[in-house]
């Protein structure tokens, strides 16, 4: 098996308002994909395709901060900038990050229905399904916090496991365990240290 010691780190913006505890919230909210991302003490281990050999999976730790998230990535060898950047896109894409809500929150400001809404959600963007890696954002598949269903089924869906998520750290309880994943980080996982 291959250890994921290697570490990179980088920060991410957020077009604001933007509230880290909002998305840590609706992943824990929506189960079907409970068991995809590791979400413990305010941060979130999700495990990606490596960006450039399909064989192989990265694991990004995300953590809030006020301007956006921090994100540190687990790798079983050091990563290029590019390669540190375009999981970096991945994160970002996965948790809405760059979304102008402005619109949106105008309009939604000026409906008195909505104020109990925005007094604990004003902050949340849409967590998405992180399964298309070079599909552009408006083909996304995401989880629309109003009803909590996917919008827009995404091709080549490959939701990741909650295991190869935890291999960078303290296994995660084997009730909240997901047993889908793609093939590809399947093989990759399987190859990745087992902590479980």
């Amino acid at each position: 098996m291959t250890e994921l010691g290697t570490t990179t780190a980088t920060v991410l913006r957020a077009t604001g308002p933007f509230n880290f505890a909002c998305s840590l919230r609706a992943m824990e909210s929506f189960a079907p994909c409970s068991g995809d991302q590791l979400v413990v003490d305010g941060r979130v281990r999700r495990a990606f395709l490596h960006p450039t050999d399909p064989t192989r999976a990265v694991v990004a730790e995300v953590v809030g901060r006020d301007d956006g998230v921090a994100v540190t990535v687990f790798s079983d060898d050091v990563l290029t900038p590019a390669q540190t950047a375009a999981v970096g896109d991945r994160v970002s894409d996965w948790l809405s990050l760059r979304d102008d809500r402005d619109t949106f929150l105008g309009l939604a400001r000026a409906d008195p229905a909505m104020a109990p809404i925005l007094a604990v959600a004003e902050g949340l963007h849409q967590v998405r399904f992180a399964s298309s890696p070079r599909a552009p954002s408006s083909t996304r598949s995401c989880i629309t916090p109003s009803t909590g269903s996917p919008q827009r089924a995404s091709a080549g869906s490959s939701p990741t496991t909650a295991r190869t998520a935890s291999s960078t750290g303290s296994p995660m309880p084997r009730s909240r365990r997901c047993p889908r994943s793609s093939r590809s980080v399947s093989r990759a996982s399987s190859r990745m240290r087992a902590t479980c």
